[in-house]
């Protein structure tokens, strides 16, 4: 299939397929410890039968031939036909984390991001996420924020009302206002407390104000200071199996791993569609959502050069990868075969389990949530927020003149390559 992209003409790979396989790659792992080699395996007091027992090899799907000629791959396992949830991070027997530690701003969406926060009240709106039988803490004062910790914390001494919204909304509102809607004096990390000062619909609904900390301005959120969590995850993985210290790894032909990788552009979209991109009232919609959850149109082009991940090329991107490993975007998944709230297991992205994409959808302004677009145990592309745990699919980038070895692409005899 063919569409387009930054570069030019690219083709994509679709449906349920088994002529994409790529052997790419190999990793030592002893417990929950990567080894850049088999010296360094047994140096660590690991017997070479241990070593070579734990040696891997791995195996990606092709995705499609950019525009430039490069290869986007995503990984697919240890095992051809076996698809994994994603990598394993190092020191740990985990597939999966968060996409970053918060969710309760728009900055959290990037796969880097700002913190030029100041202290904010939003416009009044409704809270309507209420559970009837829930008991809510309530306070008379409102909370400080403490910066270390980046959370709104009640003083002990504060009157305190626990109860259902249900049952006591009136006197909520005339003497304890202030909550983070939770069980709590301590509002989760990142996140405002709400004022109450009106109620509609009796018990369903809560209006009021936000105050958080939070970002200044669009500008503030998309400015790349900080790794996202995801980000420092796929980086300590890229080290861990393509890298010995600050130097690539070789292959099993003798050539640096450094010669095989494109610096071509991965897309963490953050063009706006409605809303201004850091304020709680109105929300934020993004780009991507606008194409897949509205228009059922998905794009593989980048608006903003900003959101253009990529290593060392500030011509066509930002130049803010560490190294050449990011993930897939929701639109790669819907050209592939995933659809919004669509069940399909029969596309070759499909892996049985829960998994990211670098492609923000929106920032909730009744719940003070970021969301980012994920690819469900049942195929469908959905959203949540960011500060949920999902697995890790890596996604590189070949040059155009890596050398087919061997092999016709099927699970049974994926293609192996080498440069030139």
């Amino acid at each position: 299939y063919k569409s387009e992209d930054d570069y030019g003409d690219t083709f994509y790979y679709r449906g349920k397929i088994d002529n994409n396989y790529v052997k790419f790659g190999e990793f030592i792992r002893v417990g929950t410890t990567y080894y850049p080699s088999l010296s360094a395996c047994t140096s660590a007091g690991n017997s070479l039968d241990t070593c070579n027992t734990n040696t891997k090899d791995m195996y990606w799907r092709i995705v499609r031939v950019n525009g430039d000629g490069s290869i986007r791959l995503i990984y697919s396992g240890e095992t051809p036909g076996q698809e994994e949830q994603g990598v394993i991070l190092p020191n740990t027997n985990s597939r999966s984390s968060v996409y970053n530690p918060a969710s309760s701003d728009p900055t959290y969406l990037g796969y880097t991001y700002g913190k030029d926060f100041e202290e904010r009240t939003s416009s009044r709106i409704n809270y309507a996420d209420i559970t009837k039988t829930y008991q809510y803490y309530f306070y008379n004062e409102w909370p400080t924020y403490n910066s270390e910790t980046e959370t709104y914390e009640f003083s002990s001494t504060a009157g305190v009302k626990v109860g259902t919204w249900y049952e006591n909304y009136e006197e909520i509102i005339e003497n304890y206002p202030y909550t983070c809607w939770s069980t709590s004096k301590t509002c989760a990390k990142g996140k405002p407390y709400f004022t109450i000062d009106e109620y509609r619909n009796n018990d369903t609904q809560a209006w009021g104000t936000y105050t958080s900390v939070s970002s200044k301005s669009y500008e503030a959120t998309i400015n790349n200071t900080y790794n996202s969590t995801i980000k420092s995850n796929l980086d300590n993985w890229f080290q861990a199996v393509f890298m010995n210290g600050g130097n690539y790894k070789t292959d099993s032909y003798g050539a640096s791993y450094v010669n095989y990788f494109s610096d071509t552009s991965f897309c963490n979209d953050r063009s706006i569609v409605s809303g201004n991109g850091y304020d709680f009232v109105p929300g934020t919609f993004y780009g991507v959502y606008n194409r897949l959850y509205t228009n059922k149109s998905p794009s593989l082009k980048c608006a903003n050069k900003n959101d253009r991940y990529t290593q060392n090329d500030t011509t066509n991107g930002n130049g803010w990868l560490n190294y050449p490993v990011s993930l897939i975007t929701a639109d790669e998944v819907a050209m592939a075969g995933g659809k919004y709230g669509n069940v399909n297991t029969e596309y070759y992205l499909y892996n049985g389990d829960y998994y990211w994409t670098l492609s923000p959808s929106y920032f909730d302004q009744h719940y003070a949530l970021s969301s980012v677009w994920y690819v469900a145990r049942a195929g469908y592309l959905s959203y949540t927020w960011t500060s949920r745990s999902h697995g890790m699919r890596a996604v590189l980038n070949l040059k155009p003149d890596v050398l087919l070895a061997s092999g016709d692409g099927t699970s049974m005899n994926p293609y192996e390559i080498k440069i030139n």
